[in-house]
């Protein structure tokens, strides 16, 4: 069997592509004039996710007989092709979709400048990273990008002065990404020892010795850290949290925290340490520590951080102690998470754009005004909390059914962690969308037709792969194995 493939290509082709406008952004953006273009920024979107969706496809080739009729009238080869599809590049796909929908979910006139040429080269890397297959090569790419997320968040916090907190945060998003970034230069070096031969490798089998020991926690703390992993979670709530006129930046960030924890610590916890109570225990309090700071909470702009801090605590949870399963219900959890996500920072974004800075503190009374985002909310929200329908139900089934099986005592653990999110979730739905509206809101601020179709787009792939999830199951099932 011959196998036709545009992925040699496709894999070029997709990280140029915006490689390519990022150069061209970069020239453009020397004017001081310059603004924010959609027309280019959805072409670049949309080219991206045709590249992916090819990258994914192949044709198949296949020898049988020629047949006509009820009679086979000749022996000789008949080629017949077959479109297949590759579930390893489902990832390159998701992140095309997310940054489409980011770009419909700028407003026309954001609060900080966007440079989009920063934009472009960190959505390029990240694309790098999902196709680069050595552990170095890796590790060399993710750096460049915590280090053009650092020069992202000091230009957020420096364009916001109105925003009190915004340098606190852009500090503590500097000093934790500082230690992922010193970790792995350590790293790096280590492993630059051991190609020069001065570091002798553990042996095929055997246990990994001191230095391949130290090289594994340093590659387990960086992984940690950018994935927000309790107990290294401190950036995580304040820089999701933080009032945004575009999602560009914290959805990169959380899309290269899940890129390492499935490329870095899911495959080390699971080889090395699964057994490790300490990494069984840890995130089971970094769960029921996010459900309770986030029952708590009355400010609409933190939401998400606290549910992603959740996810990925339950994700952690279920690289440690669930198995081959556990990962495939992790990598559901992970599109869950991105796509919801996307959804609840862009209900910040569009209300940001209109109000301010403190648009997204404490509003009530929306769901007069804007009705559609209430929709958007109650919809990400369910699918985190694993409301039957969307998603999140279908990770949620699977990481308490792989709970019972090898950990029963979690199970109860992660049911009421998840029913702490289900109340607090309601609770914040019902007070910031009924009641009457603040004042100083104008209801002639309604949603543009593009804001309503990448809100539809979020719904439909929340409830639609929620209710038919055989083929993203199948597909995450193959990339796992």
């Amino acid at each position: 069997m011959t196998v036709v493939s545009t992925e040699l290509a496709s894999r070029v082709l997709l990280a140029a592509v915006f490689v390519g406008a990022s150069a061209f952004e970069a020239l453009r953006e020397r004017k001081p004039s310059a603004r924010f273009r959609r027309g280019m920024a959805v072409s670049v979107a949309l080219l991206g996710l045709a590249l992916a969706v090819a990258q994914s496809m192949g044709f198949r080739v296949e020898e049988g007989g020629l047949a006509m009729g009820p009679m086979v009238f000749a022996k000789q080869a008949a080629y017949v092709h077959k479109l297949t599809f590759e579930g390893k590049y489902l990832c390159s796909i998701v992140s095309a979709t997310l940054f489409l929908g980011a770009v419909l979910f700028t407003p026309s006139a954001p609060l900080v400048r966007v440079r989009m040429s920063r934009v472009y080269l960190m959505q390029a890397l990240v694309f790098t990273l999902i196709e680069v297959q050595k552990v170095s090569s890796f590790l060399l790419f993710g750096a460049l990008l915590l280090l053009l997320f650092n020069g992202a968040v000091r230009h957020h916090a420096r364009s916001l002065p109105e925003d009190e907190r915004g340098q606190v945060r852009a500090q503590a998003f500097l000093w934790y990404h500082g230690v992922a970034l010193a970790a792995i230069g350590a790293s790096l070096v280590l492993r630059l020892l051991h190609d020069v031969g001065l570091v002798i490798p553990a042996q095929v089998g055997g246990a990994p010795g001191l230095l391949q020991t130290i090289d594994l926690a340093l590659l387990c703390l960086s992984s940690a850290i950018v994935a927000g992993i309790f107990p290294f979670h401190g950036w995580v709530v304040p820089f999701l949290g933080a009032p945004r006129g575009t999602i560009f930046l914290p959805l990169l960030c959380i899309e290269v925290g899940l890129l390492f924890f499935f490329r870095l610590y899911a495959p080390i916890v699971t080889q090395f340490w699964s057994h490790s109570f300490l990494l069984i225990i840890v995130p089971v309090v970094g769960l029921l520590y996010a459900a309770l700071l986030f029952f708590a909470e009355t400010r609409l702009k933190r939401i998400p951080g606290y549910l992603y801090l959740s996810h990925i605590s339950l994700m952690a949870l279920s690289a440690s102690g669930f198995e081959e399963m556990g990962m495939t219900a992790s990598m559901l959890d992970g599109v869950n998470v991105l796509v919801a996500v996307l959804g609840l920072l862009g209900v910040c974004a569009l209300l940001t754009s209109r109000f301010g800075v403190r648009g997204v503190l404490a509003p009530s009374g929306l769901g007069a005004l804007f009705p559609e985002l209430g929709v958007c909310y109650l919809v990400c929200v369910l699918s985190l909390v694993g409301f039957p329908g969307t998603l999140g139900f279908i990770e949620e089934e699977v990481t308490i059914g792989q709970g019972l099986e090898h950990h029963a005592f979690l199970v109860g653990v992660v049911a009421v962690a998840l029913t702490l999110n289900g109340f607090s979730g309601f609770r914040l739905f019902a007070r910031i969308f009924y009641g009457q509206p603040v004042e100083g809101r104008d209801p002639e601020t309604s949603l543009s037709f593009r804001e309503r179709a990448v809100i539809f787009l979020i719904l439909a792939l929340i409830v639609l792969n929620g209710v038919a999830p055989k083929f993203l199951l199948r597909a995450l099932s193959d990339f796992a194995s």
